[in-house]
């Protein structure tokens, strides 16, 4: 409460939801340098602040160094699809400050599935052709359509975390040991896993030594512009 922390409980799921200022977020990176990387948490639907006020202040006087959003769980009981104009300001200006955008784009991610469809990233990707978009989750259950995706934007980039482990996952595997080696991201979608499980169960999924580096980190410094 003194921190101005609100947590609840996802309905129906185990899972905690949580409401923590950027500010917080900006202290633990700046207390923590050589170990955190903090990413605005940004509401799209004006409800617990101005989105592109917030996203900028965020950025250029936080310093935080990107931004995640939940489109299909704002807005409204509809929520917004990524593509919906009522975010074209925030990505806009993420644009201009050459931060990436990290999105909610898995199964939960709307009333129904067709919230993760990468269709919505390639209009925005298609829109905002200086903007790195990265879908959390890489689209599931459209691991096919996530690959075909990255194929027409070059600046699209999927994190498909504990997916890799479902079936169809094995797409996202031959994709990051072929051609798409530098656009995909992991991630340990924590609190859902801890994060050992995952590294230890990406060790067994195949995936090339010489990618492994690029899987874990390297494509992150990339998207996060730390590798200048």
């Amino acid at each position: 409460d003194e921190a101005g922390i609100t947590i609840s409980v996802v309905p129906g799921r185990n899972i905690p939801r949580c409401q923590v200022p950027n500010e917080i977020l900006s202290d633990f990176q700046n207390k923590y340098k050589d170990r955190i990387i903090a990413l605005a948490g940004i509401d799209p639907s004006g409800i617990i602040h101005d989105p592109v006020a917030e996203t900028e202040y965020a950025i250029t006087k936080l310093g935080l160094k990107g931004i995640y959003m939940d489109p299909g769980l704002s807005g409204g009981n509809q929520g917004m699809y990524p593509d919906d104009v009522r975010l074209y300001p925030i990505y806009e200006i993420c644009s201009e400050l050459n931060v990436p955008v990290v999105l909610m784009t898995g199964p939960y991610s709307g009333i129904n599935s067709s919230y993760g469809h990468p269709t919505h990233l390639e209009n925005v990707c298609r829109d905002f052709p200086n903007l790195k978009l990265v879908a959390g989750h890489g689209c599931y259950p459209y691991v096919i359509e996530s690959i075909s995706a990255m194929f027409r934007c070059p600046n699209l980039y999927i994190s498909p975390d504990v997916y890799m482990f479902l079936p169809g996952g094995e797409h996202y595997v031959s994709a990051l040991n072929g051609i798409f080696q530098d656009r995909i991201l992991f991630g340990s979608a924590y609190p859902l896993r801890s994060f050992k499980e995952p590294i230890e169960k990406t060790m067994k999924l195949g995936i090339k030594d010489e990618v492994l580096d690029k899987y874990f980190y390297k494509n992150a410094q990339v998207v996060l512009g730390l590798n200048s």
